[in-house]
């Protein structure tokens, strides 16, 4: 286990023994305050412990493979459903050819990046749904994953604000963003 997954196993203990939700670093003595921006991630390990019953320590490691399947399955629903089959297939075997190492923290560790990518990738597969069927359904869904992602991994969610907000310019101002670049040009 990496360092990182050491410090967030490490909260999620304290949440589940103290049965309560402190931004505090377990590693300091006298516990004083530790801003903590990924607790989303934090209350997601200790609440997965307390469910399933395994020892966090022993189980932590299996949660990698776990959401490294899971990232993969949604990444090749999304890809298929703004392409076709087998690009959805190639996008999920490269997915699973990326190096991972101790610097990179890839694949082969959970930590928050992993999870706001399953979340990250449910997003935009939702976001699609939303646009072609035009119903309200996976809005509630959208809204959801949008600010749980937030409380997740904060990077993930600027990022999704991000390519949200290019998408829905050029989606919406296609034809004044055309005439804005034959002007600039």
């Amino acid at each position: 286990i990496h360092g990182d997954e050491w410090t967030h196993l490490a909260k999620a203990v304290y949440f589940i023994d103290k049965e309560k939700i402190n931004f505090i670093n377990p590693y300091l003595e006298g516990f004083p305050y530790h801003p903590n921006y990924e607790v989303g991630f934090d209350i997601f390990i200790s609440e997965f412990f307390l469910l399933t019953g395994l020892d966090p320590v022993l189980g932590y490691k299996y949660l990698a493979a776990m959401f490294m399947m899971v990232n993969s399955l949604l990444l090749f629903i999304f890809v298929r459903k703004i392409s076709n089959g087998y690009l959805g297939l190639l996008s999920a075997l490269f997915f699973g050819m990326l190096k991972s190492n101790i610097n990179l923290l890839g694949n082969w560790f959970f930590v928050p990046m992993s999870m706001s990518l399953f979340l990250m990738f449910l997003f935009f597969f939702l976001l699609i749904i939303y646009f072609e069927e035009k119903s309200r359904n996976p809005l509630v869904g959208l809204i959801l994953i949008y600010i749980i992602n937030a409380f997740v991994y904060p990077i993930t969610f600027i990022l999704i604000t991000i390519i949200l907000a290019i998408f829905l310019i050029i989606k919406y101002y296609k034809n004044k963003i055309t005439w804005l670049i034959v002007a600039i040009a």
